[in-house]
């Protein structure tokens, strides 16, 4: 997948987005329906469900990315902007819309799963640096409307709360988990565990 520290495909920014979207009890794939957005990069998807006439997908959108891994670990992230959005595929008149959910930059956005392909309320991403370091863990409420204009991830508006992992520290995506199995408790009745490596103490 790795090349000379380049990845095996390229970005054509060119062209739009495409998405395909296949019902889930089809026979065959000529029953896909195609839905076309401004141009774009996914790297990690939170959830997606039903809704009425439409598919509802949360992702973490990238915007003319540069697919240089060489440039990835050590440039800030101010190149590569890595959003929250929520895009909407309207399988009846075959329409799509987007709407942007944050600033950036957040990636690595996780649910708790026993809510994976049913709507659900919180979202929790990664904040990084750069795009080989974490350096926060963001709770979105999909419930609240976003603050537009915000150029930065601050608490407020759909952002619900950040834990800052402090001065040299770096972790990994959080994971989800509920205190009771299921969606027999609150949606955000739980605990979030990550890897966190002090990188001055060891």
């Amino acid at each position: 997948m790795v090349k000379d520290n380049k990845l095996i495909f390229t970005f054509d920014s060119t062209k739009k987005a495409r998405f395909g979207i296949l019902p889930r009890y089809a026979k065959n794939e000529l029953l896909i329906k195609w839905f076309e957005l401004p141009n774009c990069f996914i790297f990690h998807n939170a959830n997606a469900w039903e809704e009425a006439d439409e598919v509802v997908l949360i992702t973490c959108r990238v915007e003319n990315p540069d697919l240089d891994m060489g440039r990835w670990t050590v440039e800030k992230l101010e190149n590569l902007p890595i959003e929250l959005y929520e895009m909407r595929f309207n399988m009846k008149t075959c329409l799509a819309s987007q709407k942007k959910l944050s600033a950036s930059a957040v990636d690595f956005p996780r649910v708790n799963e026993s809510y994976t392909g049913r709507k659900q309320r919180f979202v929790y991403g990664t904040i990084l640096d750069n795009i080989a370091r974490v350096t926060g863990i963001i709770k979105f409420d999909l419930h609240a409307e976003p603050e537009w204009g915000k150029t930065k991830l601050e608490v407020g508006g759909n952002v619900q709360g950040i834990f800052d992992l402090g001065p040299g520290r770096f972790g990994s995506e959080a994971v989800f988990v509920p205190c009771e199995p299921r969606i027999t408790s609150e949606e955000d009745d739980g605990y979030l565990i990550f890897y966190v490596h002090d990188e001055e103490n060891g």
